[in-house]
């Protein structure tokens, strides 16, 4: 009896080093997006790697984190022209997620992840939105068909109809119900806004599609609710707002 005490004792601790382990990577990786620090998110990646170098067996939320760590890595580079080696970088994460969907094929956020990081492939070579256009929208809508309380899933599809031209599904009207669907079901969910990069992602890029229909007062609204919860945002606290403010 003693001896299976130990042996759980041992056991428990382990799994406890683990998702310690998992939430300080999530933390790094978040913090990293607060302050615009391409590094840290680098080495956030890295431990997320550690822990699923085994990827057909490492626990599925900790592969979802690092593909969905990798795909804000890949955004940042677009957004920054530092587009060297992006494509094997989609190409790792596309690797992960169909891993993911693999081994639970009803993984909303997967599927939404999918179609997001295919979408940035069209952005690399826009001649490819002809084939890979209605890929990434079948991922997309089947992230809202499997996840329609999943704010992640609702995220994305405003990303896509922010981002895309009107021929393939874009809109801002339609980005503002996403984004606000989004922060809604996060707000309803308190817990999953917790060092949670996504949840900032949407509350930012609703302050821009209400920019984007002229619409000031609403998206000053949006950054201040954001910095309202992360005070320490540069992006939105020392740029967005001022200069929405400023144009107001």
């Amino acid at each position: 009896m003693r001896y299976l005490f130990f042996v759980l004792f041992i056991c428990s601790g382990i799994l406890t080093f683990a998702q310690a382990t998992l939430s300080t990577a999530r933390t790094r990786v978040y913090k990293s997006y607060v302050s615009n620090n391409k590094a840290e998110w680098e080495a956030g990646i890295n431990d997320l790697k550690r822990l699923c170098a085994d990827t057909w067996n490492c626990p599925p939320q900790t592969l979802f984190e690092l593909a969905l760590s990798e795909y804000g890595l890949i955004a940042y580079c677009i957004s920054t022209k530092n587009t060297g080696g992006v494509e094997a970088q989609i190409a790792e994460a596309e690797g992960h997620l169909n891993v993911l969907v693999k081994r639970n094929p009803q993984h909303a956020a997967a599927h939404s992840l999918l179609g997001s990081l295919i979408a940035m492939r069209i952005g690399l070579s826009p001649g490819k939105a002809i084939y890979l256009g209605p890929r990434s929208s079948n991922y997309l809508d089947q992230g809202i068909k499997l996840g329609a309380n999943d704010p992640f899933a609702w995220a994305e599809m405003g990303n896509m109809r922010y981002h895309a031209p009107a021929l393939f599904g874009g809109s801002y009207d339609e980005a503002i119900k996403a984004f606000k669907k989004s922060v809604e079901l996060f707000d309803a969910q308190p817990a999953l806004r917790k060092d949670n990069w996504i949840y900032l992602h949407a509350l930012t890029w609703l302050g821009r599609s209400y920019e984007a229909k002229g619409m000031k007062t609403e998206a000053i609204a949006a950054y201040k609710k954001l910095l309202a919860f992360e005070p320490g945002f540069t992006w939105v606290r020392n740029e967005l707002l001022p200069a929405a403010e400023k144009s107001r």
